[in-house]
């Protein structure tokens, strides 16, 4: 929203030549995910504490350092969610078909992540270093794949647009930064 709102006027006010920038989104994207994270992160575990009750149950045949996390409420998902989709509104090109494409994705990741996470409770909140790693890894490649000079230098296929997909990427990152915090903290995850 902020690009397609402040990027034609980058010829009357410099400054805003900044949001023509992939990097310069996506950092902004990975910043305002982790802040809302961080934001709501406290509120959201109350929220899903006072509903859920007894809270996470832990494996005793787990690792030790999972046994603190005992009581803490599931659905860290949520929060990852929840930031993800405000801060790519937020900083993506909305005339971009890719951003829109995996953002219907996000309802259909919320269904698999429900049943993926809670079938692996062992791992419980280091799942999100694996998610944010992976995300990663694909907001680099989109950005080189929709770059036409790197592209070439490169020798990959040009895609154009979907470059706009790191800026998505970089919101998972700061979105699982948040959350990995609130875990750290004591939170839920």
């Amino acid at each position: 929203m902020l690009f397609n709102l402040l990027a034609p006027f980058a010829d009357d006010f410099h400054v805003f030549n900044l949001f023509r920038y992939l990097t310069f989104r996506t950092g902004g994207a990975m910043m305002t995910a982790l802040f809302l994270s961080v934001l709501f992160g406290p509120w959201i575990i109350n929220w899903r504490k006072s509903r859920q009750g007894a809270g996470q149950p832990i494996r005793t045949d787990g690792p030790e350092t999972h046994l603190a996390k005992a009581g803490t409420p599931t659905m860290g998902g949520f929060l990852i969610l929840l930031a993800l989709c405000l801060t790519t509104l937020l900083w993506a090109d909305l005339k971009n078909a890719y951003v829109w494409i995996v953002i219907l994705f996000v309802a259909v990741a919320f269904v698999e992540m429900v049943g993926v996470l809670n079938g692996a409770n062992l791992a419980n909140g280091l799942v999100v270093v694996l998610v944010m790693v992976t995300a990663g890894c694909l907001g680099f490649l989109a950005f080189l794949v929709g770059n036409a000079v790197f592209a070439d230098r490169l020798q990959i296929p040009f895609v154009p647009g979907i470059g706009e997909l790191s800026v998505f990427c970089g919101a998972v990152i700061g979105a699982g930064l948040g959350l990995r915090q609130q875990t750290a903290a004591g939170g839920g995850g």
